[in-house]
C-alpha cells in the first residue's frame, strides 16, 4: 500500500519492492496503525526504527544506513523523524543518549 500523498522516493521504494515480488506498506500508514509514539518505550518503537537507532548509535550516516538496510534514504529519514519525536530530541547525539536512559539500546556504543 502506497499513499497518494507519500515523497516520490517512497513510492518509486514501494514500487520496486512490489516488482520484487516484495509487499510493501508506506510508512505513513504504518504510523496510522502503530498510534503516536506518545511514550518513549520499546514496545512503542517498531523494529525497524530502532534497527535505524542502533545504525545512527554506530556513528552511520543516513545514506550508509539505508545502503546496509536496502531501504531509500527518505526512508530512513522518516524513522530519524520518528524518533527525535517519540524521543523528544532534537538531533542524534541526543536521541541515542536518551535512547541508551531508556534502555532501548545498549551503552556500549
Amino acid at each position: 500500500y502506497i499513499c497518494k500523498s507519500s515523497d516520490v522516493l517512497i513510492m518509486v521504494e514501494g514500487i520496486k519492492a512490489v516488482l520484487r515480488g516484495d509487499s510493501f506498506v508506506d510508512p505513513g500508514v504504518v504510523s496510522l496503525v502503530d498510534g503516536p509514539l506518545d511514550k518513549p518505550d520499546a514496545t512503542r518503537i517498531p523494529p525497524r526504527t530502532l534497527q535505524v537507532l542502533e545504525y545512527i548509535a554506530r556513528g552511520h550516516s543516513n545514506k550508509a544506513i539505508a545502503d546496509i538496510l536496502g531501504i531509500s534514504e527518505a526512508t530512513v529519514k522518516w524513522h530519524v523523524s520518528r524518533l527525535f519525536d517519540a524521543l523528544s530530541v532534537r538531533n542524534r547525539t541526543s536521541c541515542v543518549n536518551k535512547a541508551v536512559q531508556l534502555g532501548l539500546i545498549a551503552s556500549d556504543r
